[in-house]
């Protein structure tokens, strides 16, 4: 069966019978929009989506941009992460008469609005064959939805675009659309309608990073470039049919603009300045001074995992497994972009021994047998195999360094080496004055 599809390039549409789920994205829901709408696909139809994925996965870096980190085979999360600290750190300190802005533009509903044409001219035009273009086509538009709702099936629901969460292709065929408006923008940047922010004379230009349907756009602060922005969205949705979410989409300004220029753009683009505490890709844009307040989320998240009324319950052994797989693991994501405070990664340690030996977080100093250190070994030494915090931490910024000595092709690291070691190679570079927390982190470690 499975061939055959391959063979005539056609799909039989009982094959691709999917069922829609609804999952609530916050609590309390009370409008759709709160929910989001997971795809049950069938088997067969997935194994076809997943060979047709993994033979679109051998071309896809050669097609998409540096700007995009997510779904691409050797990129990784943190690029994007890393890189929008960067670029805010250095407009937070920039002088002169040219400022920059940063637009967050956060897609409303971005799959479920994708053209079917759209996707099926878009991979003409990077070369794939008329027959590959006919067989996605075939499968993205070939679904028969029915909605699964208290375990009841209802009614087909008529598709007539839209790419489902659940099926294979759509990440990739996602990304093959985004790349569409970074041609744009690209483009708009050499016919010098828009500038992008450079960290120096060897930097690439950085006008956007995007990360699926995350998108941060730079240009310069000023009227006309504002102007020439908005009518490049605007033709991008289009084309594409997408549409903003414009409660969730924000601007950000270098210091060097005035405050005249800030309500000129604003009024221009319709959005709303950026909150300090807002966040990029579940991490913190801006960095506080007391960077142990910045981080103060993740300890509300590890106090309520050993604080509720079930962890109460459980023996010494569920107690090491609960810190083992969920205490340590909470802040790893954000250890893998920041060097946390070792205060902090202490105060963290402390909790979670006193949660193991008295199951009581509140008793900082009460008796402990055997000594942290111990515990933190791996079994095979005698240990329990808990992460140490603070040196899982500077492993991981230790990958940081280690892909800044040895990758000079990924866009974040051409953009950090032309800021902070630009004449020389990342093992004799040395600290410099109001360099980033990001940097200044990795620096630390001394190791390299």
């Amino acid at each position: 069966m499975v061939q055959n599809v391959f063979r005539s390039g056609l799909l039989l549409r009982d094959i691709n019978r999917t069922f829609m789920v609804l999952i609530p994205k916050v609590t309390g829901v009370t409008e759709v929009k709160h929910l989001r709408s997971i795809s049950l696909c069938n088997t067969t139809y997935k194994i076809i989506a997943k060979i047709l994925t993994d033979r679109l996965k051998q071309v896809i870096k050669k097609i998409i941009s540096p700007s995009q980190s997510v779904f691409v085979p050797r990129r990784w999360i943190g690029e994007n992460a890393i890189l929008a600290n960067e670029v805010l750190h250095s407009m937070n300190r920039k002088k002169g008469m040219k400022g920059i802005i940063g637009i967050k533009v956060d897609m409303q509903k971005a799959y479920d609005r994708v053209d079917w044409v759209v996707i099926s001219r878009i991979l003409i035009l990077f070369g794939f064959s008329d027959k590959v273009a006919k067989l996605v086509l075939n499968c993205i538009s070939s679904i028969s939805m029915e909605l699964l709702l208290n375990g009841s099936i209802f009614d087909k629901i008529p598709m007539e675009r839209g790419l489902w969460q659940g099926d294979p292709l759509s990440p990739f065929l996602f990304i093959l659309m985004a790349k569409l408006l970074s041609r744009m923008l690209f483009k708009w940047e050499i016919d010098r309608k828009i500038t992008g922010m450079k960290f120096g004379c060897s930097s690439p230009s950085v006008t956007h990073l995007l990360f699926g349907d995350d998108v941060i756009i730079f240009y310069g602060a000023n009227t006309e470039e504002a102007c020439n922005i908005h009518r490049c969205l605007q033709l991008y949705w289009k084309w594409t049919g997408q549409s903003f979410n414009r409660e969730n989409s924000e601007c950000f300004f270098s210091r060097n603009v005035s405050s005249k220029g800030k309500s000129d753009i604003k009024k221009i683009l319709g959005r709303k300045e950026l909150e300090k505490n807002t966040k990029h890709l579940r991490l913190p844009l801006f960095l506080l001074k007391n960077k142990s307040e910045t981080f103060q989320h993740l300890q509300r998240k590890v106090e309520t995992r050993i604080q509720g009324w079930k962890a109460k319950l459980l023996s010494q052994a569920g107690r090491a497994t609960l810190i083992k797989h969920m205490v340590t693991s909470i802040p790893v994501y954000t250890m893998s972009t920041f060097l946390l405070p070792k205060g902090w990664c202490q105060r963290i340690q402390s909790k979670a021994r006193a949660f193991l030996w008295t199951n009581d977080t509140s008793n900082m100093r009460g008796f402990n047998p055997i000594a942290w250190r111990k515990v933190c070994q791996s079994k095979f030494n005698g240990g329990l195999g808990i992460k140490h915090l603070w040196n899982f931490n500077k492993a991981l910024i230790a990958k940081i360094g280690w892909c800044l000595a040895t990758d000079d092709q990924a866009l974040w690291v051409q953009a950090l080496k032309a800021k902070y070691f630009p004449h020389s190679s990342f093992m004799k570079c040395k600290k410099k004055n109001h360099c980033s927390w990001l940097w200044s982190g990795v620096l630390r470690l001394e190791i390299f």
